[in-house]
């Protein structure tokens, strides 16, 4: 299947007028047209391929593409400004990927990181009325964002490295993410100022950042971009120090590890953290305790196989031998780790909420004995569990 990235801008010149608040554009886009350089290299020493892309416009900015095919996902770095806006040109660009999906009007946005949501055209579950058919069919991406084909079995996805904004429910097929924007005008609400950041020497900011896209069938599609977007976000960090043990050959290198058993594919550590320490440093002698929480990183039915529920056994979890601590026991607590999981879920259960055209809403807690360590714990979808686990020195 061909895809055609292009840049755009659109003009935000509707009304109210776009600013730091409205995004209100024309009714059409202009296209970053003016090629001055085009570069293709071939990194053969890590075998991958590079292209760079160089453009300039009538609204003086200098727009740098790179991408780079890696493994199963294509990586697109951008650079985009300075804006230098101009009389009647005040540009909100934007990245447009062009594709011959029929996705009858539909797209997914994440919800922070997390749940896949369904978006349709002109569509609230409420009742409203449409006042600008591409403004108000943009959708917060924090993470990720989709559309699919069934007939075609084909899923195109785009990963953010921080919050944009994005649409393909304009035109079929065609998914675009805002990149920058530079308003001339304000939007009669809040301060009344029009959004124009400059520098200290009064031109437009500059904007980098990247997106990894992918192209799988349906059925696999999550089993690619899931993974990817945890290397997104959290991607390995190298730590250096100095020691005072005697110097190792190098057939004898030092290896160590908090976490001795691979969590299963679906399965991701979100948090290993001090949570306190009584008298005491984390590392040396006495009472501390580890907050821990564990997530299930796929949503109901986004595959076959890393959907289900999972168990973990949280015993062989971690290396008690190599580290210089060792856990005695634990409790399950809330996401924020300060309140005992069981007794957080009977205050939430003990209200009756009302909702309208139901007779009621009230929730019975389920008999659960509560968690303590070391037994299992399992998962469904997208579920995130957090632990609180005493420890004291090994």
């Amino acid at each position: 299947m061909e895809v055609t990235q292009k840049f755009m801008y659109y003009q935000g010149d509707g009304y109210p007028s776009s600013g730091a608040a409205v995004f209100s554009p024309s009714d059409d886009y202009v296209a970053l047209p003016h090629w001055f350089n085009y570069t293709a290299i071939d990194v053969e020493i890590i075998s991958k391929t590079e292209v760079r892309q160089h453009f300039h416009d009538a609204t003086e900015s200098t727009s740098v593409q790179r991408f780079k095919l890696d493994g199963s996902h294509l990586e697109i770095t951008w650079t985009i400004g300075p804006l230098n806006a101009k009389p009647y040109i005040c540009p909100e660009v934007v990245s447009r990927f062009e594709t011959s999906l029929k996705t009858s009007g539909k797209m997914y946005t994440d919800s922070n990181g997390r749940e896949m949501i369904l978006r349709e055209t002109n569509s609230r579950p409420f009742e409203f009325k449409q006042e600008n058919g591409i403004s108000g069919n943009y959708y917060p991406v924090t993470t990720a964002a989709f559309i699919r084909d069934e007939e075609q079995d084909m899923q195109f996805t785009v990963l953010v490295d921080r919050a944009e904004g994005g649409t393909a429910l304009v035109e079929d097929g065609i998914f675009e993410m805002m990149l920058h924007r530079r308003t001339c005008q304000h939007d009669d609400t809040g301060v009344k100022e029009a959004l124009d950041e400059t520098d200290r020497a009064g031109n437009g900011l500059v904007v980098r950042g990247k997106h990894w896209i992918s192209l799988e069938r349906v059925a696999t599609a999550a089993r690619v971009w899931r993974p990817k977007l945890d290397q997104m976000y959290q991607p390995l960090r190298p730590v250096f120090g100095t020691s005072t043990a005697p110097a190792r050959s190098a057939d004898n290198k030092f290896q160590s590890a908090s976490i001795i058993k691979a969590l299963p594919a679906n399965m991701q550590v979100i948090s290993l953290e001090r949570h306190q320490c009584e008298g005491s440093t984390f590392w040396q002698n006495g009472n501390c305790k580890v907050l821990l929480r564990l997530a299930h990183q796929y949503g109901p039915d986004e595959d076959a196989e890393y959907s289900k529920a999972t168990t973990v056994d949280m015993a062989s979890l971690l290396n008690q031998e190599a580290l210089p601590w060792k856990v005695v026991s634990g409790i399950e607590t809330g996401l924020t780790g300060t309140e005992n999981r069981t007794q957080m879920l009977n205050y939430r259960h003990s209200f009756d909420w009302k909702v309208e055209g139901e007779e009621s809403s009230h929730e019975q807690v389920a008999d659960e004995q509560p968690w303590t360590w070391p037994q299992t714990v399992t998962f469904y979808p997208l579920q995130v569990r957090t632990f609180v686990l005493t420890t004291t020195s090994n």
